[in-house]
């Protein structure tokens, strides 16, 4: 059943208003998740083996 036990959570859309809000709900979301360190520091990527990826992330 979709949407029972309250396990589908939406993100809410921020549609320019009430930017306080949307930010506090984006943030909530992202802890319950375990995922708001990525937020906060970014994530790091490995460099891929053989090829150099620039800052923009194209390869040679």
């Amino acid at each position: 059943m979709a949407g029972s036990g309250g396990s589908d959570i939406r993100a809410p859309i921020f549609n320019g208003d009430n930017y306080e809000f949307w930010k506090i709900g984006m943030r909530t979301i992202f802890k319950s998740h375990g995922i708001w360190d990525l937020v906060e520091k970014g994530l790091e990527i490995p460099e891929s083996k053989g090829k150099k990826v620039d800052a923009e992330g194209s390869s040679e």
